[in-house]
């Protein structure tokens, strides 16, 4: 009788050859639930299948047989290996991609440190010929080039954060973030005659080149999307609770005479 079933179905699970003698004695014991199986097919392909059985008894407590569903799963697995495929693809990426970043910011150390050298020995040596105005853009060249190495070694600490593990946290001033921001775009903040505002902000929970790519964003937006006035740029924080957890929304407002205040952007941070 079961001859039909075993020759209709080409089953395996685990590795092994599933037949209706291994399905009749599995359901003795108890019922099977979704158990995944290949089904060979005579044309030679393979269908996955997800198998439940239950046991027929009769009323005097006599396995009669079992009552076998098969539930073709070809298409999700399929779906579900090429999600994986794509994962596998994504991670090996990042991970060339952070290789990436992790080599060229430790090439570029070493001459960002030369150029600061070089400009300070510039203002030590020759500051009777540069002139008070030389002297200034002497100053602000050292700036940007310790500015630039710092944010070359955020970068480096980004990458090593990025393979830490997740439990592993930081702690970050928010106003020195924001005091460091405001250096960087110091041209272009003066170039637009900006005025930037911000509250006593606290001490997040957060990798700091994180909260710099936010603020950068949050500022350099403002900046951006101006009207002709000169902007006024006010950062905040707010408390709110979400999931018995307390988060800090940082906003940045910015308005200009005339003008409505708007939202450039916000985020959540722990």
């Amino acid at each position: 009788m079961l001859a039909p079933f075993d020759s209709a179905f080409s089953l395996a699970a685990n590795g092994a050859r599933l037949t209706s003698d291994a399905i009749l004695a599995a359901v003795k014991r108890e019922p099977i639930r979704g158990l995944e199986a290949t089904l060979l097919q005579a044309d030679g392909r393979t269908s996955a299948l997800l198998i439940s059985a239950s046991p027929l008894w009769s009323e005097s407590s006599q396995m009669l047989g079992c009552v076998v569903m098969l539930t073709d799963i070809t298409d999700r697995k399929r779906s579900e290996e090429a999600l994986a495929r794509q994962a596998g693809e994504l991670a090996r990426s990042n991970s060339d991609l952070r290789q990436f970043a992790y080599s060229a910011s430790h090439d570029l150390r070493e001459p960002l440190r030369q150029l600061a050298v070089f400009s300070e020995l510039l203002q030590q040596r020759f500051s009777d010929r540069l002139g008070e105005e030389g002297m200034t853009l002497a100053t602000h060249a050292v700036d940007s080039a310790h500015r630039m190495e710092k944010l070359v070694e955020d970068l480096l600490a980004y990458i090593q954060a990025a393979d830490a593990p997740q439990d592993a946290s930081a702690s970050t001033d928010a106003n020195e973030v924001v005091r460091k921001t405001l250096a960087t775009f110091e041209s272009k903040i003066a170039e637009s005659a900006a005025r930037v505002e911000f509250e006593n902000l606290p001490t997040l929970d957060v990798h700091e080149v994180h909260l710099v790519q936010l603020l950068q964003n949050l500022i350099g937006n403002a900046l951006k999307y101006r009207s002709d006035p000169p902007p006024l740029i006010r950062i905040a924080v707010r408390k709110a609770s979400r999931l018995r957890a307390i988060t800090h929304r940082i906003e940045a407002h910015f308005s200009a005479a005339g003008s409505h205040p708007a939202l450039t952007r916000c985020a959540n941070c722990c």
